[in-house]
């Protein structure tokens, strides 16, 4: 095997390995792009995206919507697919805030006085 000698002055090699060191420290430090997380899921990848946002659900309760055409779905085959766009957003849809469950509790309650009322 040939020996491969290279000649440099030693600003080119203060050069070299500055450059060399600049290439680790860019890598290392800097965080790499996490790929973004498929848009189509299968059923159980489903049930932990609901999960991982704090909503506890099963498979059947999930059988049981996509039955009843509550939730997005599409179907491949015989298998069940979402996609994560649609059912974060029908997620976002279900979701009431505390307010809104109070107005609607005195509207309830209002109809229901008024209804008594009429009788």
């Amino acid at each position: 095997m040939p020996d491969n000698i290279i000649l440099t002055t030693p600003a080119q090699l203060e050069e070299i390995v500055q450059e060399a060191v600049r290439k680790v420290l860019r890598k290392e430090v800097l965080p790499t792009e996490q790929p973004a997380p498929p848009d189509t899921l299968n059923l159980q990848s489903a049930v932990q995206l609901f999960r991982e946002r704090g909503y506890s659900i099963s498979t059947s309760r999930i059988y049981k919507l996509t039955s009843a055409n509550r939730i997005p779905y599409s179907k491949y085959g015989a298998r069940l697919i979402f996609s994560r766009a649609e059912l974060l957003q029908w997620l976002d849809s279900q979701t009431h805030s505390r307010r809104e469950a109070d107005q609607a509790a005195r509207a309830a309650v209002a109809r229901s006085a008024r209804n008594q009322s009429t009788r």
